[in-house]
């Protein structure tokens, strides 16, 4: 297995900032959330496309996914027509970013669940379904893979909501982006193996957070190896379903550190020892 570290965690850094980072803390690789804050996206000019993929190449990161946030208000679930061909534009033109970046995976947003202008239930579903087999035959011209996440405010919250698409889509270039916390955390799915198991032969991807529970019953962010998410018990899954891609580490920091998610250079190397401490005990 590879770690990664998320650019979720180094807001106000340059991407040459973030990428020399996450080499100097013992990272593989460099999963980038394609936004204003993280400085690429679908915008950024070719040229500079070039620059931060041959600096990564340079220092030996690999860019191993691309977070795109295209249809995260209504996607290609909406009732229009026009926001799911403008939402399908923009996932598009996230995967020639991928191809530019020598990058192989872009996460995309199956759509919402529910809200005004969305088409909710079996209507949504195929909607989605249409979209992602039209988008897998355009990503296989650029060989990228697309990931859907257990992701909420989607139609994939749960692990067999997001199964389910994928096995409807039915091509081997999609696959899931498994973040065990978000399925804890929001789809309240407390048996880490039972839902491992109903997702796990189609797991491409794993994203990493680690959560508190406060006493008002709710959860807030915290370095991984603080929290009550069980990564010992998830990664020991992974290694023996013999899962070798990367582990994205989403530290959602912001812009200010704070009590519980301190400066990333303190926090991602508290977090990544303590996944690797986890991992050397499984490899034993």
């Amino acid at each position: 297995m590879k770690f990664s570290g998320h650019t979720n965690a180094t807001y106000g850094y340059s991407t040459e900032e973030a990428i020399d980072l996450f080499v100097s803390l013992g990272f593989d690789g460099m999963d980038i959330g394609c936004n204003d804050l993280s400085g690429v996206t679908i915008e950024t000019a070719v040229s500079r496309r070039r620059e931060i993929a041959a600096y990564a190449q340079d220092k030996g990161l690999v860019i191993s996914n691309l977070a795109c946030y295209a249809g995260g208000e209504a996607g290609f679930t909406s009732l229009h027509p026009a926001v799911r061909r403008e939402t399908m534009r923009q996932v598009q033109e996230h995967i020639r970013l991928a191809k530019d970046l020598d990058c192989k995976q872009v996460r995309v947003f199956p759509g919402r669940d529910t809200g005004e202008g969305i088409a909710e239930g079996e209507r949504g579903f195929q909607l989605a379904v249409e979209a992602y087999q039209d988008l897998s035959r355009f990503a296989e011209e650029f060989d990228v893979t697309l990931l859907v996440e257990n992701h909420p405010m989607t139609i994939t919250v749960t692990a067999q909501q997001t199964v389910d698409l994928v096995k409807a889509v039915d091509r081997e270039n999609v696959r899931i982006l498994y973040d065990p916390s978000n399925l804890i955390v929001y789809a309240g799915e407390q048996d880490v193996e039972s839902n491992f198991h109903i997702q796990k032969d189609y797991i491409a991807y794993v994203h990493m957070k680690d959560q508190l529970l406060l006493k008002d019953g709710r959860y807030a962010d915290t370095v991984i190896g603080r929290g009550v998410i069980p990564w010992g018990n998830i990664l020991r899954l992974l290694y023996e379903a013999g899962y070798e891609g990367f582990l994205a580490m989403e530290y959602q920091r912001g812009r200010q550190s704070t009590e519980r998610l301190p400066d990333p250079d303190i926090g991602l190397k508290e977090g990544l020892a303590f996944l690797k401490g986890l991992l050397r005990t499984l490899e034993g």
